[in-house]
C-alpha cells in the first residue's frame, strides 16, 4: 500500500449468522497506507429484531442492550457516510456481508449512498495465507497470535479485527510480492487460479536469501532470493552461486531459474510491475565471460577478496569518474552532441577494465548507432533517453 492511499476497513455484526438478518454493529476504520487514519468508527444500530442465541453468543449484544444503546439505523449509516466519505472501502466474506446483509439493510432503512466495497478480505488472505483453509479473521488472529497481539497493542479496542491481520500480516506478504497500490492489491484479490497465487506466496516466504551474483572486480553482490537476481539481471545470464557452493554457475543455466522467473511474471501480471528488491541493478560485464564461469574464483575465494579492498585500479576508478561526468553534462545540456558522443566512445576505448559499471552498459547502447556517420537527431534523442536511464544509479 502506498503510504497516501487512502481507504477503510468495513465490519459488521448481524442479528443472525445467516440471512436475513439486521445489522446491530457496524464499524469502520479509515486507512492511510498502512496507518490507521484517525480514530475508528463503531455505532451500535437498534433494529428491534429478536437476537439469535449464537449471534448473541459471539458479539455479546442482546436486544435489551440494544434497544438501550442502539442508534436508528438510518442515522447509524448516515454517520458512516460522513465518516468513510468518499475513499474506497474493504470487507470481509463479501458475497455474504454486503449482498445478503449490508446492502438489503441500508435499503430497507432508504439508504443508498455507501458504494459497494473494492475488494474482499477474505478472498485476500486467501491467496496470502496457504497454510490454513479457513480464513475468517477470528481463526487467522489464533494463527499469528504473536504478530496480533503485538499490533492490538498500538490500536483502538474499537479497531476491526481485519485492520490488525492487514497490518500484521497481510502487509508483509503483499510486500514480499512486490505487490503496492490499492489497485494491484485489489487486482490480486481477485486473480484466479487462486493456486497460483498461493504459490507464488510460499516461494516468496520460503526461498531464502542465499544467492549471490558476481560484479565487476570478481567480488561478490549478496545475498539475494533468487528470484529478486532474476527480476534484476533484465534477460542477462549473470554469474550466480548459491551459499556454500565452490563455482559460479550461468543464471539461465539453473534448475531453478525457470520457477523464480514464473514467479516474477506472475507478480508483474497481478501488479503490473516486476519483482524489484530494494538495490540498484549490478551489471556483470561482457556476455563473452560467462562462459568462462569455472575461471571465476569461488564464491568463499570472492567473499574473502571483497574484504580485502582489492576493488577496482586508481586508473580504471578516474577512467569511470570521467565517463560519468561526460554523462552528466550531456544530461544538463540535454543534447546528446556530436563530440560528447566521441568523447564517450573514445572514453571507453581508453578504460582499463571494460567489465566496471557503466561501461559494458553503455558499450551496448553505442553499439546500436552507426560509427561511420554523424547520428540523426532521432537517435541523438535516443542515445539521451538511455543515459538518462542509468543516472539515477550512478554513485
Amino acid at each position: 500500500m502506498r503510504k497516501n492511499d487512502i481507504w477503510a476497513v468495513l465490519d459488521i455484526e448481524t442479528s443472525r449468522s445467516i440471512p436475513p438478518a439486521a445489522i446491530v454493529q457496524i464499524s469502520c476504520q479509515r486507512m492511510r497506507g498502512w496507518r490507521a487514519d484517525g480514530a475508528p468508527f463503531r455505532m451500535l444500530l437498534n433494529q428491534r429484531v429478536v437476537i439469535d442465541p449464537d449471534a448473541e453468543a459471539k458479539h455479546g449484544f442482546s436486544r435489551e442492550y440494544l434497544e438501550e444503546y442502539g442508534f436508528a439505523p438510518g442515522y447509524a449509516y448516515r454517520k458512516l457516510r460522513d465518516y468513510a466519505e468518499d475513499c474506497p472501502t474493504v470487507m470481509s466474506e463479501l458475497a455474504l456481508n454486503w449482498k445478503h446483509f449490508l446492502e438489503p439493510d441500508m435499503a430497507r432503512t432508504g439508504f443508498s449512498e455507501l458504494p459497494p466495497p473494492r475488494f474482499c478480505l477474505t478472498a485476500l488472505a486467501e491467496r496470502l495465507i496457504p497454510e490454513t483453509g479457513e480464513h475468517k479473521a477470528e481463526t487467522l488472529l489464533a494463527l499469528f497470535q504473536t504478530e496480533t497481539d503485538l499490533e492490538k497493542t498500538q490500536l483502538s479496542p474499537d479497531t476491526p479485527l481485519w485492520v490488525i491481520l492487514l497490518r500484521a500480516v497481510l502487509r508483509k506478504r503483499l510486500n514480499a510480492l512486490g505487490i503496492t497500490g490499492f489497485e494491484q492489491i485489489e487486482t490480486f484479490s481477485k486473480s484466479f487460479p487462486v493456486e497460483d497465487s498461493k504459490k507464488a506466496v510460499r516461494e516468496a516466504l520460503e526461498a531464502p536469501e542465499q544467492w549471490y551474483v558476481l560484479t565487476s572486480g570478481q567480488l561478490p553482490k549478496g545475498p539475494y532470493r533468487l528470484r529478486h537476481i532474476v527480476a534484476m539481471s533484465k534477460g542477462d545470464n549473470w554469474l550466480v552461486a548459491r551459499k556454500g557452493a565452490e563455482q559460479w554457475t550461468p543464471l539461465r543455466h539453473l534448475p531453478e531459474f525457470r520457477q523464480a522467473q514464473e514467479a516474477n511474471e506472475y507478480i508483474q501480471a497481478i501488479s503490473g510491475k516486476g519483482d524489484k528488491p530494494a538495490t540498484k541493478p549490478i551489471l556483470l560485464g561482457s556476455r563473452e565471460a560467462v562462459s568462462s564461469a569455472p575461471l571465476f574464483p569461488s564464491l568463499k575465494a570472492a567473499l574473502k577478496k571483497s574484504t580485502a579492498s582489492e576493488d577496482i585500479t586508481d586508473s580504471a576508478q578516474d577512467a569511470v569518474k570521467v565517463l560519468v561526468d561526460i554523462l552528466r553534462e550531456i544530461d544538463s545540456l540535454n543534447e546528446a552532441g556530436e563530440a560528447a558522443v566521441q568523447s564517450l566512445r573514445l572514453q571507453l576505448a581508453q578504460c582499463p577494465d571494460p567489465h566496471l559499471f557503466p561501461l559494458p552498459y553503455l558499450s551496448k547502447v553505442l553499439e546500436s548507432f552507426p560509427h561511420d556517420r554523424q547520428l540523426q537527431p532521432e537517435e541523438r534523442q535516443e542515445l539521451l533517453a538511455s543515459i538518462r536511464e542509468i543516472l539515477p544509479l550512478l554513485p
